[in-house]
Order: C-alpha cells, then structure tokens, then sequence
C-alpha cells in the first residue's frame, strides 16, 4: 500500500529530487486521498496563515504521521497518482523540498532514489506525476519518461 501505510513511511520518509541545478531532499509531510474531480494541489498563498491552514488541512486527512512540518517560505513538492477507493480517485503526497546540503547526505536509510524532474517554465514550483505507492511502478514511469 505503499506511502498509505505509517510503517511505509517510517521506513521511507524522504525522497531524493535530482535537478540539473542541484540535488534535494524531499521531506514528506503528508499523503492523502483527493478527489480528481477538484483541484486540490495549492501553489499560491495569500498569507502566512493560509500556508498554515494548508499545511494543518493536508496533515489532518493524512494516512500517515509524519516527523516534519512546514512553515511559511518553505517550498512545497507536490506529488500525486491514480488510486481505486473512490471513482476519480487521488492520492497526493506533499512535502518539504531542502537542498542536499540542508538535509543531511543522500544516503540516508530510508531515502527513495527516484528521478523527479522539474518543470523550468515556472521556477520554484517541481510537479510531477509520480507513482509513489509502488516502487517497480515507479521505475516503469521514469523508463516512460525517458524515452
């Protein structure tokens, strides 16, 4: 079940988001289930508050705990994917972006490998499609990618 599950994410609560501009970690904050028929994904806050209320939302409905928070200037990664418990199904992961270098070495136990690719039109916002939950979907979604 993947980033569903608490003991997934103990096992797994950072990813690694390689840039040609540099290396980050991505440290997860939340996972939850959304409905693809509304835009769920925020990328503009009108005030430190809504960040917050944002940040306390997503955590709130997680399916997991997570060890980290956000605060207000932080740059958020969105990911998300097709899940089957509902028609039109979402589930999103959110998560704080740090260069390498803040978030300690890449080796981390825990950390899942996967190349993420930003998107340069808009700077400072990374979306991907990514299929997180399960790790050989993952690889067949780069190979995809790469082609």
């Amino acid at each position: 079940m993947g980033y569903k599950e608490q003991a997934y994410y103990e096992e797994h609560p950072t990813m690694t988001l390689y840039t040609p501009d540099g290396d980050y970690t991505i440290e997860l904050l939340s996972g939850t289930l959304e409905n693809g028929d509304r835009e769920f994904v925020r990328f503009r806050f009108e005030s430190e508050e809504d960040f917050t209320g944002y940040i306390q939302s997503l955590q709130s409905r997680s399916t997991f705990s997570s060890h980290g928070t956000a605060v207000p200037g932080d740059r958020l990664v969105s990911l998300c994917t097709c899940t089957y418990e509902q028609n039109n199904a979402r589930y999103l992961v959110v998560g704080r972006l740090l260069p390498v270098s803040e978030s300690g070495t890449q080796d981390e136990k825990g950390t899942v490998r996967q190349q993420i690719l930003c998107n340069k039109k808009q700077p400072g916002i990374f979306r991907a499609v990514f299929a997180f939950c399960i790790i050989p979907a993952v690889r067949r979604l780069c190979r995809h990618f790469s082609r």
